[in-house]
């Protein structure tokens, strides 16, 4: 049965509706492929394949393809340092977003004596009613709309 607060939202996010995880599989295909550009890196400017990144890729081909279960631990470790850096740099992110958008257009608007939401509370006030001008359209033209 659907509650109210259902109904508002399309999807339902709890703990348990938490993002999956990489299959260790991919996870290896994954860290195959990185090692394998790592080795070829240097092919652009004409230098030798690194070895160490190649039998590190062929590593984690061979182990992904055959037995990808022994890669979980690592696959765990890395999830784990996923969150943790995101967890890191997302108040950063979302601080360094604030302070260079938010607060300069704020004291722009400061400066310049706009109030443009007009939040003030005045206790003498009727209305806080904002007439139109021109006025908006006529009341017989919003007839039979749906």
């Amino acid at each position: 049965m659907k509650t109210s607060s259902d109904s508002n939202f399309p999807e339902r996010l709890g703990h348990a509706d938490s993002p999956r995880g990489s299959t260790d599989r991919f996870f290896g295909l994954l860290f195959s492929a990185f090692w394998g550009v790592v080795a070829m890196a240097p092919l652009r400017r004409g230098d030798s394949i690194r070895a160490w990144a190649v039998v590190l890729a062929g590593a984690f081909l061979s182990i992904s393809l055959i037995r990808p279960t022994l890669l979980g631990p690592l696959n765990k470790w890395w999830q784990r340092l996923g969150q943790f850096l995101q967890k890191l740099t997302n108040p950063i992110v979302m601080a360094v977003l604030y302070f260079s958008t938010i607060v300069p257009f704020a004291l722009m608007m400061r400066l310049l004596n706009r109030n443009v939401l007009r939040l003030n509370w005045d206790p003498y006030e009727t209305s806080y009613w904002i007439p139109r001008k021109p006025s908006g359209p006529r009341p017989e033209s919003m007839k039979d709309q749906y």
